[in-house]
């Protein structure tokens, strides 16, 4: 299959300032995103680009907060409008905090309802952090348990690895490795992610997700270190990282 010659290609883009609030936020999601990339590849402006990490990842925690927001009964405008721009200052230090307080001011020029806006607020500052572990209460109010949980849902499953390993960050290394960085990441960064989630129907896709990147990358191991070998029992298990050995 021969690959696309003019770069990353999305059908639905480029995104327009549109008249109403979602089209804003996800304009200026957009924006932000390949200003990010752009620096991870070291491309100038509006190059093409290999692949867009960060506005595949925006696009899918946008997906899951809305499906959250309906199956749970939360304020499904919040929960969009945090979820696309909870990242906008990501490459700044406490891009929750700096990120919540420009929301607030781009969605207190559109048609977006103003009392929403400070649910908003809080559920972008409450996303940072990559893992809490399992908490005794979960975040308030639902819309920002609902953000983290459709934020860290991303980072996990197989899809999650196909990912990473597309980034500039896995340019021009070896298929071993490649291994290394999806076990480096799958059993160390993420190996308490899946149980900081706050709503039950995230923390079940999580652990469901979890285990499979696991098993992936012990497939993964098995057949890179022994091309002829067979699992004992077929049954994935849990294989220390390559770093730590």
């Amino acid at each position: 299959m021969a690959a696309p010659k003019s770069g990353y290609r999305d059908e639905s883009l480029p995104c327009g300032d549109g008249r109403d609030w979602e089209n804003i936020c996800r304009a200026l999601a957009d924006k932000r995103s390949r200003q990010e990339e752009e620096l991870d590849w070291n491309l100038p402006a509006e190059a093409p680009l290999p692949y867009r990490y960060r506005w595949e990842h925006v696009k899918d925690v946008v997906e899951n907060a809305r499906m959250l927001a309906r199956r749970l009964g939360a304020d499904e405008d919040a929960c969009v409008a945090a979820a696309w721009l909870h990242d906008i200052r990501k490459l700044e230090d406490q891009h929750g905090r700096r990120g919540a307080a420009e929301a607030v001011q781009v969605l207190k020029t559109t048609d977006f309802p103003q009392h929403k806006i400070g649910t908003v607020d809080i559920a972008i500052r409450l996303h940072e952090g990559f893992s809490s572990g399992r908490r005794d209460k979960p975040l308030e109010p639902l819309e920002a348990a609902i953000l983290w949980d459709a934020d860290k849902l991303t980072k996990l499953g197989v899809p999650q690895l196909a990912h990473i390993l597309g980034t500039a960050r896995a340019m021009h290394i070896t298929q071993e490795e490649r291994l290394e960085l999806a076990e480096s990441y799958t059993l160390e960064f993420v190996a308490n992610t899946a149980e900081s989630m706050n709503t039950e129907p995230a923390l079940r896709i999580a652990r469901i997700r979890y285990r499979e990147m696991v098993g992936f990358v012990q497939i993964w191991r098995r057949q890179i270190d022994d091309p002829f070998g067979e699992p004992a029992d077929g049954q994935p298990r849990i294989l220390p990282s390559r770093s730590n050995v």
